[in-house]
């Protein structure tokens, strides 16, 4: 997803692969490698972190559970575009004739800081999404805001 290419992402979803976002919406990899494609970033002035805070191996050892926590900032300015983006979720990975792929990815939490707005969603139960909570903090012009 880094690279901005669909192939790359495509190349590490399994074939029914399934995305839900905060509020309970789905993609397919299709959809989701298209959606990735489309983001006008400049990816030079980017930098993400992926950090894994827990997995868990269950069946034949062919199953993962995964937990992360993404970072991205950029100083890239631009209306409305993320400088800071924090996310938290909760993945599937497969292994399919001995190669890892992603299943399916929930959304758990996203906090995301624009030039105008610091917003906080979360799950309140992460297998409901209709238990959804947020916070906004409006940014003044010329003001800063940090994460939590």
């Amino acid at each position: 997803m880094a690279s901005g290419d669909a192939g790359n992402v495509l190349a590490v979803l399994a074939p029914d692969f399934v995305s839900e976002d905060i509020d309970g919406k789905r993609q397919t990899g299709q959809q989701m490698a298209e959606a990735v494609t489309r983001l006008q970033i400049d990816r030079s002035k980017r930098t993400a972190l992926t950090v894994i805070t827990e997995i868990v191996i269950s069946g034949d050892g062919d199953l993962a559970d995964v937990e992360q926590r993404y970072q991205m900032t950029t100083t890239e300015q631009r209306e409305n575009l993320p400088r800071k983006l924090l996310t938290k979720s909760r993945d599937r990975w497969i292994n399919i004739a001995g190669q890892w792929r992603v299943a399916s990815t929930t959304t758990l939490a996203i906090e995301m800081v624009t030039n105008e707005k610091h917003a906080l969603r979360a799950r309140l139960d992460p297998s409901n999404s209709d238990m959804v909570v947020e916070l906004r903090k409006e940014i003044p012009a010329g003001g800063h805001a940090e994460t939590a």
